[in-house]
């Protein structure tokens, strides 16, 4: 891997990674690295020096300060089964160390947090203010970290929003809900790390005659721009995506 496609392929992972978590390069070792997370006893290593190994296992292990010989072949034998089954296929994209990472390893990070899972999903605080609808749209470079797709759907439910997430390139998020519920949501989206990413929209939806929060809120995941502009054609908001410059065709540019 050139020294160009390292650091575009690391900063991918960055931008993949929660707050609480973090990337270190070893100040002894060049080329291995180590994510890390506070709310996690594990932590991951890679070594992105020589991908022309024969086992390719052997460029990732989980580890931990204390971790008895048991759990460490476990492990080991964990590693070995996701390389196995995901690294040509990893290496197809371009990025084998940021697909295996954010597909198989950082999901590992989470297994201990439990207290962040559990505000997550707290009911939100009762407001006096009236109900008054609204939307908003994101973009970013891509989404595709599992961890981030997880929390958007939990997130989206205790605040009573409706919306999706378009998997992939490029990543788009859009919810509806109450316009404080929806301005928290942003803050929180916007605390994450990511690459690229743009709040489009954020405004009260005149249109929206709903007078009061869902009782639930309802998360969905897409796959392509085709199927992002169909669920927002079916709410009637097309336009915000268009309007972004995305699903735009270049007959429809010129008209």
């Amino acid at each position: 891997m050139s020294s160009s496609n390292t650091e575009e392929e690391l900063e991918l992972i960055r931008s993949s990674l929660m707050p609480e978590e973090s990337l270190q390069e070893s100040e002894t070792t060049p080329n291995q690295f180590t994510i890390t997370s506070a709310d996690s006893p594990y932590r991951i290593h890679f070594d992105v020096a020589d991908q022309s190994k024969a086992d390719a296992a052997t460029l990732f292990q989980i580890k931990t300060d204390v971790m008895a010989r048991e759990e460490a072949l476990g492990w080991a034998q964990w590693v070995q089964e996701k390389v196995d089954g995901g690294w040509n296929e990893a290496v197809e994209t371009g990025y084998p160390f940021y697909h295996m990472i954010t597909t198989h390893f950082l999901p590992i990070l989470q297994t201990n947090n439990v207290v962040a899972e559990e505000d997550v999903h707290k009911e939100p605080t009762l407001r006096e203010t009236n109900y008054e609808p609204g939307h908003l749209l994101f973009t970013s470079h891509h989404l595709l970290s599992p961890t981030k797709r997880r929390l958007l759907n939990s997130l989206s439910s205790s605040l009573h929003l409706k919306g999706f997430g378009k998997v992939g390139y490029p990543g788009i998020i859009f919810a509806q809900g109450d316009l404080t519920d929806l301005e928290d949501f942003a803050k929180e989206v916007k605390s994450w790390q990511w690459l690229a990413l743009k709040l489009r929209v954020l405004e009260p939806d005149k249109e929206n005659t709903e007078k009061e929060r869902q009782r639930r809120g309802r998360w969905e995941e897409v796959t392509k721009i085709g199927e992002a502009l169909e669920w927002l054609r079916g709410v009637g908001k097309e336009y915000l995506l268009t309007d972004s410059g995305i699903g735009v065709t270049s007959a429809d540019s010129k008209k």
